[in-house]
């Protein structure tokens, strides 16, 4: 796995209400390290005169809430490049596992944009955010936030730049709304278990790395930083620091990107916008926000993105066996462009499996990213948010028509990739959006008029049912066996 890396991420798909996100921490003259909530800090009522609600004003309380059931910490030292023993700080957690002694590490979860004892238009009664972080228990019972200069002398040894950090968070009431997750660290491990229900839980495994003391922009999408919107104390210095962000949004995010995992270093925000199924052309936008400088330097931000198998399955309708090729990694559809004509360095997708990364999917690394603009002065312009564009433009379009128990499958592309090469159609069908099983039902032979590919035949499917079209086309090498490798793919549910 490549290290190195960074981008605060969030998951906006087209049609997702444009609302604030709470900030990490805030843009203001307060100091990043100064003492944060513990747990118990954030387990109450608010009072009347608070705007900000916590776990005491939520339906379920505290009781319902999610809590940490595992954490710990494998200590890295930079100056020997080793690796120490794991030390475990939670096992077996609850919703009353109490805030350890000073010098431990320790997480807390908060929830966002929940209304207080005062009300605006941009609370709600419950949480569409849960906001989390891991810091060090202070001398005076705080939490202190920056590992770069941490006020417990015993904490430097722990927790280092790469010191690998685990975490298993149960989700208790609130698993069924999980949507998206944003990290600022550099993931290794992710993995959701019973995703879509109550009771999920969720375990990553991610080393320590460096973000901004000052968050600027946290809205979704991602519009830049404006450094007049930001406080007249703004100057982000980077710092060692680990926060995450769960969405729990329901407007107009598709359960097609449940359990999707964004992770960065040095940046603000990030988002992802899905053109809808069921358009010819299929395609996604990243978009990621931050600084041009911290700590008086040029930012650097690397950008990471876990998309699944299951979300690959049911947006762009490919199978597992083609998930597993590697000519689907090197297709058009996994082609990542950036759109904002800003400088970048290396892209690379990575094919995970469950077995070392928890689960299986791509995992997309976008390094050395710079921001246009600047955001650090008063006097200066806003920063442009970075923005890449993953997906083919290969326009196509699959409809069926129900008679009886049966349904009519058409597929129709523009590719001029079957002018000279043999194509044909491959029908699969699946029933869960969050599973990759697939029943192979029909091989559609090609017809092939210019750069117009398409095919027709009957299948048998009911309501529901999540239909992909695969289209292939024959590879011959001199010596070898022929074999068909992929070309583009669609999904339509049956109706």
């Amino acid at each position: 796995m490549k290290f190195g890396g960074k981008v605060i991420a969030a998951l906006a798909v087209m049609g997702l209400m444009v609302t604030p996100l709470s900030p990490l921490h805030t843009a203001s003259a307060n100091a990043p390290d100064d003492g944060r909530p513990t747990q118990e800090n954030l387990d109450v009522v608010a009072g009347p005169s608070t705007y900000a609600g916590q776990w005491g004003d939520v339906t379920g309380g505290v009781a319902g809430r999610p809590y940490v059931k595992y954490l710990a910490v494998t200590p890295y030292n930079t100056t020997t490049k080793t690796y120490g023993t794991k030390i475990e700080y939670v096992t077996n957690g609850s919703t009353s596992t109490p805030t350890p002694a000073a010098g431990a590490i320790a997480m807390t979860l908060t929830p966002y944009n929940v209304c207080g004892g005062q009300t605006t238009s941009n609370c709600y009664k419950s949480p569409n955010r849960i906001g989390a972080m891991i810091g060090y228990v202070k001398d005076n019972g705080q939490l202190g936030a920056d590992f770069s200069n941490p006020s417990v002398a015993s904490v430097r040894d722990v927790m280092q730049e790469n010191s690998l950090i685990e975490v298993v968070i149960n989700m208790n009431t609130w698993g069924s709304t999980l949507r998206w997750t944003w990290l600022n660290g550099i993931p290794t491990y992710w993995k959701i278990d019973n995703l879509g229900q109550a009771n999920a839980e969720v375990s990553m495994k991610f080393a320590l790395t460096t973000g901004p003391s000052q968050v600027c922009d946290t809205r979704i999408p991602v519009e830049g930083c404006d450094p007049t919107k930001a406080g007249s104390n703004f100057a982000p210095t980077e710092m060692l620091k680990t926060d995450f962000v769960f969405s729990l949004d329901e407007t107009g995010v598709d359960a097609t990107f449940n359990g999707t995992l964004f992770a960065s270093r040095n940046a603000d925000l990030g988002s992802l916008e899905a053109v809808p199924l069921g358009s010819p052309t299929l395609g996604l936008t990243y978009g990621v926000s931050g600084s041009s400088e911290l700590s008086g330097k040029t930012n650097i931000a690397t950008f990471y993105a876990f998309v699944s198998d299951n979300s690959l399955l049911n947006y762009f309708g490919v199978t597992q066996d083609v998930l597993e090729s590697p000519d689907f990694r090197s297709s058009s559809t996994l082609a990542v462009t950036r759109a904002d004509k800003g400088g970048q360095g290396e892209t690379v997708w990575e094919r995970m499996n469950a077995a070392d990364f928890g689960s299986a999917g791509y995992l997309l690394t976008v390094m050395d990213i710079q921001f246009n603009g600047s955001a650090v002065t008063q006097a200066a312009g806003p920063t442009k948010p970075a923005l890449f564009k993953v997906g083919n433009k290969n326009s196509s379009l699959i409809t069926l028509q129900k008679s009886g128990k049966q349904y009519t499958v058409s597929a129709r592309a523009n590719t001029s990739a079957c002018k000279k090469s043999a194509c044909r159609w491959v029908v699969s069908k699946s029933q869960s959006t969050y599973s990759t099983k697939a029943k192979k039902l029909k091989t559609i032979a090609a017809k092939v008029s210019g750069n117009t590919v398409t095919g027709s035949s009957v299948v048998k499917a009911k309501k529901n049912d999540r239909i992909a079209v695969v289209l292939q086309k024959q590879q011959k090498k001199k010596g070898k066996k022929a074999t068909w490798v992929y070309v583009t793919s669609r999904l339509i549910i049956a109706s």
